[in-house]
């Protein structure tokens, strides 16, 4: 929360008073960078009015360009807007977001490892950009789930390009039928049924080569 934000906020006087006070809720989840995705449904609620209601305000706002207003999508599926106030402020300046990155604000980056990591909706870091992959190579079906459970097991194992190596043979063994969840896959160690024959496949190489 920002308080100067709000403040700022309070001062504006050209728009009707639900609009207004929808504003200075938006500034009251706002974040440093004056930024923030409540959804219409909450909105209604701790404005005690009906989303139609709020989508009207919104509208009023952006158009008034006191807001920006963002697409917002998680695993694939869209979800809140992202809001970014761009009210004056008392010297006329616009409070813009603060100049530490141009990444998107559903990425940061792990300090220790460089990481570009996803951000969940309440900040939480979720997916690391090289888990995406394995997620998307791991056979699609209808034990596809627990990815939040997946990663952190994923995260566990500290070669990931075996791991890919382990998932390949797995892909090739089981031919798309009987799927195990890829939580379970890890933490029943499945994958491990598959290390041997990677390591037997360059025994053979390894004989032929000599």
């Amino acid at each position: 929360m920002s308080f100067r934000c709000i403040a700022n906020c309070i001062e504006v006087n050209d728009i009707k008073s639900t609009t207004k006070l929808v504003l200075i809720m938006l500034a009251n989840y706002a974040d440093e960078n004056n930024q923030t995705f409540p959804s219409k449904k909450h909105l209604a609620k701790i404005c005690n009015c009906d989303d139609r209601t709020v989508t009207r305000c919104l509208l009023e706002l952006e158009q008034k360009r006191y807001i920006k207003k963002e697409t917002r999508f998680i695993d694939g599926r869209q979800t809140s807007n992202l809001y970014t106030i761009k009210v004056k402020d008392l010297g006329g300046t616009i409070l813009s977001p603060s100049p530490t990155t141009n990444m998107s604000p559903h990425y940061t980056i792990n300090k220790d490892t460089k990481e570009v990591i996803k951000k969940k909706s309440n900040g939480r870091n979720i997916y690391t950009e090289e888990f995406e992959e394995f997620w998307k190579l791991y056979p699609d079906s209808d034990h596809k789930t627990k990815k939040d459970k997946t990663f952190i097991e994923w995260k566990k194992y500290p070669d990931k390009q075996e791991l890919k190596k382990f998932l390949n043979n797995y892909i090739q063994r089981k031919g798309g039928k009987f799927i195990h969840n890829p939580y379970n896959w890890f933490k029943d160690k499945v994958y491990l049924n598959f290390k041997s024959d990677i390591l037997e496949i360059q025994k053979t190489k390894n004989s032929l080569a000599g």
